[in-house]
C-alpha cells in the first residue's frame, strides 16, 4: 500500500499536472502494520458533495475560502480517471469520496491505497478502442472491444455475446 502511494504521488508529479498527489510515504517510519505519511489539511471530497446536494451554504463558503470549486474538483477528477486508466500502469479500485482530501487551491490528495488494480497494454488498447467506438457510436465495435476485456471467456458462443454486448452498448448510448 506504502509502495502504490509512493508511486502514484511520482507518476503524478511527472503528469505535468498539479493538482493531484499522495501523501508523502515516511518509509523510515513505517512498517508492515503501520503507513506513517505526511499530513494533509483540506476537506473531504464526500463534505464538498454532500455541501452541493444539499445547498449547505456553510460548507460551501468554507470551500471558496479554500479556493475549492464544486466544478473545477469534478473536472479534475474526470482528468485523474482518464489519466489513471490510460497513462498508469495501476489505478484506484475504490476512489471514495472519503478517500479523497481537498486542499486549498483545489488540490485532489489521495489517500488509503489498499484497493488498487492494473491492467495489461492489450487490454488497456481494447479499453481505449472501446471508447474510441463509444465517441463514433459504434455499439458493435464496441462489443468486439469489450470481449477482449472480458477473456478469459467462459464457453458460450462470441457471436451471440457480441450480439448481446452491442445490445447494451445502444442502450448505453441513447441514455
Amino acid at each position: 500500500e506504502a509502495r502504490y502511494m509512493d508511486l502514484f504521488r511520482r507518476t503524478a508529479k511527472k503528469s505535468g499536472r498539479r493538482f493531484f498527489t499522495a501523501p508523502r510515504v515516511h518509509f523510515e517510519l513505517s512498517g508492515e502494520q503501520v503507513i506513517v505519511q505526511e499530513f494533509v489539511a483540506g476537506m473531504w471530497l464526500w463534505e464538498l458533495v454532500a455541501a452541493v446536494e444539499q445547498k449547505n451554504q456553510r460548507v460551501l463558503d468554507l470551500a471558496r475560502q479554500l479556493e475549492i470549486d464544486p466544478v473545477l474538483i469534478a473536472r479534475r477528477l474526470a482528468w485523474i480517471n482518464y489519466w489513471a486508466w490510460h497513462g498508469n500502469f495501476f489505478f484506484r479500485a475504490e476512489p471514495h469520496p472519503d478517500r479523497i482530501i481537498l486542499g486549498a487551491g483545489g488540490i485532489v490528495t489521495f489517500i488509503d491505497f489498499g484497493s488498487v488494480g492494473a491492467i495489461d497494454t492489450v487490454k488497456r488498447r481494447a479499453l481505449q478502442q472501446n471508447m474510441y467506438y463509444a465517441s463514433k457510436q459504434d455499439p458493435l465495435n464496441m462489443a468486439r472491444a469489450s470481449l477482449i476485456l472480458l477473456e478469459p471467456l467462459p464457453a458460450v458462443d462470441p457471436n451471440v455475446l457480441t450480439k448481446e454486448l452491442e445490445a447494451c452498448n445502444w442502450e448505453m448510448l441513447f441514455a
